[in-house]
Order: structure tokens, then C-alpha cells, then sequence
């Protein structure tokens, strides 16, 4: 359409132009100033749409580069984002796993300090298991000697400074003898202290009575 309108302008002074002077000069030149004018305005408006759309165009194409920037950046933030929480989380593991590490190693290099005494006890695991391991040394980690079964008698003979929480259960470890002269500790929270002056004595077992012999 507006293509339409300059080419018809074109025209009209390529006829003004072209024909005969059957007005008077002067109003011939005023219709073709008039039509040049116009069609400078019209090749004005024309250039000046084009410029504005090109600048729109351009305008919207940096946004989409500036869009697309964004987004990189915010996902190169956020990958940077997890990558530091994730090396602050194993550094902290790491920490944590050195910590233990060291509390494990000076709780080893602490000796307890073992006081003697002398008192009879029996044991009560209540572990639900009827049973309680009897250890080489005052931790739960060390060694485990044997196993005694709930109501086994023993004879507490020392006992130590190391004292904490098992389960339910606060005590602190005493080293104790079996009757059958293993030593080794526990905790007196699973034990129950007795008047017995020693270990009891164990039925003696009769020999069971032989049926004669009929000859």
C-alpha cells in the first residue's frame, strides 16, 4: 500500500513533467512542488518506519543474547551453587571423621584408673538376650573374653574411673573374675551386688544309681 502511494507519486510528476504547459507556469510548478514535497514526505515516513522497525528488531535480538546470558549465568551460579555446598558438606564429613578419629585415639591412650576391691555380684544384662559380653578392657569396643548368661555369678575385684551411658543405662566399667578364673570388665550398671562372701557352691552331682544285673 504505501509502496503503491509513492509509485502513484512518482507518476504524477512524470506527467506533470512530461506534459504540455496548458495552465499557466507558475501553478504547474506549484502542483509539482507540491507532489515532490509529498513524495519527500512519503520517502521520509517510509525510511523513518524501516529505521524503527530495524532498531525493534535489533532490540528484540539483544534481549533474546541478554535473556540467554541470564540464563547461563544463573545456571553456572546455581551448578556453582550445589558445587560448594557439596564440598562444605564433605569437608565438614571429613572434619567430623577427624574428630572422631582423635576423641577415638585419646580415649585409647587414657589408662583408667583401677581401684581394688572385693564384693560378689551376679549379672543382669536385661538386653533382652539374657546374656553380656565380658571385655578385654573398659570399652565396648575392645575384645570381647566370653559370654555370661543372666544370674551368672562373678566377683568384682577393681573398679574404674571410666564412666557413661550404655543404652538406658549410666556405670562406669569394674573389672570382675568368673568362677572359672577368667577376668575381664563390665559395666556394674548390669550387675547386682550381693552379701555373698564368695562364689556359691555348685550341687555336686550324684552318680546316678545302676540297676542290678539279673543274672
Amino acid at each position: 500500500m504505501k509502496n503503491n502511494t509513492l509509485i502513484s507519486l512518482a507518476a504524477a510528476l512524470l506527467l506533470l513533467a512530461g506534459c504540455p504547459l496548458q495552465k499557466g507556469e507558475d501553478e504547474t510548478k506549484k502542483e509539482l512542488a507540491a507532489l515532490k514535497e509529498q513524495l519527500a514526505q512519503q520517502q521520509k515516513q517510509e525510511a523513518e518506519r524501516a529505521e524503527k522497525a530495524k532498531q525493534e528488531e535489533q532490540a528484540v535480538k539483544q534481549q533474546q543474547r541478554e535473556d540467554e546470558i541470564y540464563r547461563r549465568a544463573q545456571e553456572d551460579m546455581e551448578l556453582r551453587r550445589a558445587f560448594e555446598e557439596e564440598e562444605e558438606k564433605l569437608a565438614k564429613e571429613e572434619q567430623a571423621k577427624r574428630e572422631a578419629e582423635k576423641a577415638k585415639q585419646e580415649a585409647a591412650k587414657k589408662k583408667s584408673i583401677e581401684k581394688l576391691t572385693r564384693y560378689q555380684a551376679v549379672v543382669i544384662s536385661e538386653s533382652g538376650y539374657g546374656a553380656l559380653n565380658l571385655r578385654g578392657s573398659p570399652s565396648t569396643q575392645s575384645v570381647v573374653v566370653t559370654e555370661l548368661q543372666d544370674g551368672t555369678e562373678v566377683q568384682v575385684i577393681a573398679e574404674t574411673d571410666v564412666c557413661h551411658k550404655i543404652r538406658s543405662h549410666y556405670g562406669c566399667w569394674v573389672k570382675v573374675k568368673t568362677r572359672e578364673g577368667l577376668t575381664g570388665y563390665l559395666m556394674n550398671a548390669y550387675l547386682q551386688k550381693t552379701n555373698a562372701a564368695g562364689f556359691s557352691r555348685r550341687p555336686e552331682k550324684t552318680a546316678p544309681e545302676e540297676e542290678p544285673v539279673e543274672f
